[in-house]
């Protein structure tokens, strides 16, 4: 099964001022906020998310925003606005 790709924004004054695709690595218990942290991810924005797993980013640094829908890696500036306006 294919998995799509994270997109990694960087933000400047809630401005996207870079964006990039990386591979997913799939779906491993405890993995990914390791795996993003190496890649020096600060923030995951999700639709959904379990506790465990939020607490897990947590442990990494990472703030997990849950409860996020939209149009995904289409219109990241639009997902800025939303989170800016909360």
């Amino acid at each position: 099964m294919d998995t799509a790709p994270y997109t990694l924004v960087e933000l400047e004054d809630n401005r996207v001022i870079k964006k990039e695709l990386i591979e997913n690595p799939g779906h491993r218990p405890g993995f990914l906020p390791g795996f993003l942290a190496r890649h020096g991810i600060s923030c995951i924005i999700a639709g959904g998310m379990g506790l465990r797993a939020q607490e897990l980013f947590a442990e990494q640094g990472i703030e997990p925003i849950v409860g996020v829908t939209g149009p995904g890696t289409g219109d990241c500036q639009l997902s800025v606005r939303q989170l800016a306006a909360r």
